[in-house]
């Protein structure tokens, strides 16, 4: 039997892609959640930059919540100038009101992807969008018609879903977070994020719950985000990323004392190794951009 390669969608996020193999599978829809602060948009942000950056694949971000003059502010700290990108058409920001119909998110979707030749979206977080769905069958069917559209239109998706780990919620805002749980188990994968080290390096970690199709590890990861993003560390790295020099005990010459007339000598310790800015603050007032059909930022 011949086995058919899968293809994959890399992501460029140094060590995800190892712990992946190769990245996300193409023309998937995947989830990744986490609490506030947790590195969600950084991720979002990441994969569509290396996308264009890196490998020539144009990207489009979906906001239902975060301004996108700030998110472009967050992005520029890393180093990556998305104004570019939007005025060469190679990454689009699109916002939209948490009141926006799934059909006219649909048709929007369907019609800028088209434009632009989009091969990665993310929309950022997804959860919004069944604040005002109370029906447990309408919030799946509103998934299942995302996801499959996604799949018809051959682009990879991320889809950012709030998390309650670590968060000390409860009553309305539990009923919420939980109403996008059955995401989890229609997308192809699942990536959750952590606040806390908890794999024993770096300030925070990333666990694969499941990812179709693939080999990927399945223990806690640590994770970390610099000035130059976010960096995962696999199983082999960890014990290096560790061992930083001024965290290495003093190790002592094994050699054995000399005579009282030479003195003792000490090894020496190795060394260890879209949209332009002016459409992304549109002139249309601030008041119009709570109504249900979305706002399309115009190059």
């Amino acid at each position: 039997m011949v086995m058919v390669p899968i293809e994959r969608c890399p992501t460029g996020i140094p060590g995800f892609d190892k712990i992946t193999q190769g990245g996300f599978v193409r023309n998937s829809d995947n989830i990744l959640t986490g609490g506030p602060g947790f590195g969600k948009t950084t991720f979002l942000l990441q994969f569509l930059w290396n996308g264009a950056t890196k490998f020539n694949e144009n990207g489009l971000y979906c906001s239902f919540e975060p301004d996108i003059v700030e998110t472009l502010k967050d992005a520029m700290s890393y180093g990556w100038d998305f104004t570019k990108l939007n005025e060469q058409d190679r990454v689009k920001f699109l916002k939209f009101s948490p009141r926006t119909s799934i059909e006219d998110l649909k048709n929007e979707l369907t019609r800028l992807i088209s434009r632009y030749s989009i091969q990665r979206v993310c929309l950022d977080p997804v959860s919004v969008l069944a604040l005002n769905i109370n029906d447990e069958g309408k919030i799946r069917e509103m998934v299942f018609e995302l996801s499959s559209l996604m799949k018809r239109l051959n682009v990879t998706s991320i889809l950012a879903d709030e998390s309650l780990e670590s968060q000390n919620l409860t009553g309305s805002d539990v009923t919420n977070l939980n109403k996008t749980d059955i995401m989890k188990f229609l997308a192809d994968s699942v990536t959750n994020l952590y606040e806390s080290g908890l794999s024993g390096v770096g300030d925070r970690a990333l666990r694969i719950s499941k990812m179709r199709r693939t080999n990927h590890a399945r223990t806690l990861i640590g994770m970390r985000i610099t000035s130059k993003g976010i960096e995962i560390f696999p199983p082999e790295e960890k014990m290096q990323a560790m061992a930083m020099p001024s965290q290495m005990p003093q190790q002592q010459s094994q050699k054995p004392q000399q005579p009282a007339s030479k003195p003792v000598q000490q090894a020496s310790m190795p060394q260890t190794q879209t949209t332009q800015l002016r459409a992304i603050s549109p002139s249309v007032p601030a008041q119009q951009q709570t109504q249900t059909s979305p706002q399309q930022l115009q190059r």
